[in-house]
């Protein structure tokens, strides 16, 4: 699945172009080197218990490296991020005692990144659409807000909600505000 998504991502760039190809190669070199040495790297590394500190930040690290090397390479950093973490090895103790540490760090500190970062690169009046596209693009975000916001006011009104108890339901879940309830 990986792949595919490169290859379109890479594809969508630099459409048919040696750059495409160029990148796919690197891309999939730096595959190569992350599946070899870098994992049996990794796996030596992190056979040792060094303490929490030290193995979150060396964690931290290399992800940042990773996710560096394909921005270099002419890709999301979020490839480099999902490989570093295909490679990191999945018994480690000093991670497995510090994995609410690491979970906090990614859920409140890097992944708003991510998404700041994703939006700040998009820009549709460089694409040269027309008002009618934009006007599509309004249109399409209009209907899928109202439809998330709609279908949960009518399930909260079907188990017996009042309006604004079932108002407040759509748009929470519109948010994404209770996906994380369970935790």
């Amino acid at each position: 699945m990986v792949p595919g998504r490169a290859l379109t991502a890479a594809l969508a760039v630099h459409g048919l172009s040696g750059n495409a190809l160029l990148t796919v190669l690197l891309l999939a070199g730096y595959a190569v080197l992350m599946l070899g040495p870098i994992r049996a790297g990794l796996k030596r590394a992190f056979s040792v218990d060094t303490g929490g500190v030290a193995a979150v930040a060396f964690t931290f690290s290399g992800l940042l490296f990773s996710s560096a090397a394909t921005d270099s390479i002419g890709m999301q950093p979020v490839f480099g991020a999902f490989l570093f973490g295909m490679v990191c090895p999945a018994e480690s103790p000093s991670l497995e005692r510090n994995e609410q540490n690491v979970l906090d760090i990614v859920e409140f500190l890097l992944l708003p990144f991510f998404f700041l970062g994703t939006r700040l690169e998009t820009n549709i009046w460089q694409s040269h659409i027309g008002m009618a596209a934009v006007g599509m693009i309004a249109l399409v975000f209009v209907v899928a807000v109202g439809v998330k916001i709609f279908g949960p006011i009518v399930a909260g009104r079907a188990c017996g909600y009042p309006w604004p108890e079932a108002v407040g339901l759509g748009i929470v879940l519109n948010t994404r505000g209770l996906t994380d309830g369970g935790e």
